[in-house]
């Protein structure tokens, strides 16, 4: 008989029982059509300046401009 034998398993979970589904974090959750949420892409800083310039010139926010830019690709690309 080894000395493993005559060790017993941990009864009780240390970290507690996992939430039940009322208790959903909210980055588990979709949010609603049509809310704004963040979009994250690396580009160059050169990019990053004249995307904003253009925006700025246009009196629209990045996102706004962004937005036209990507429904303008999807209508000549799709």
């Amino acid at each position: 008989m080894s000395k493993i034998d005559g060790l017993k398993k941990p009864t009780n979970n240390p970290k507690g029982a996992p939430p039940g589904p009322a208790e959903a974090p909210a980055n588990l959750l979709r949010p609603p059509i049509g809310e704004s949420v963040p979009f994250q892409v690396r580009i160059p800083a050169t990019y990053k300046r004249d995307f904003k310039t253009d925006a700025a010139a246009s009196e629209i926010t990045s996102s706004q401009l962004f937005l036209k830019v990507y429904d303008f690709y999807k209508e000549h690309h799709a």
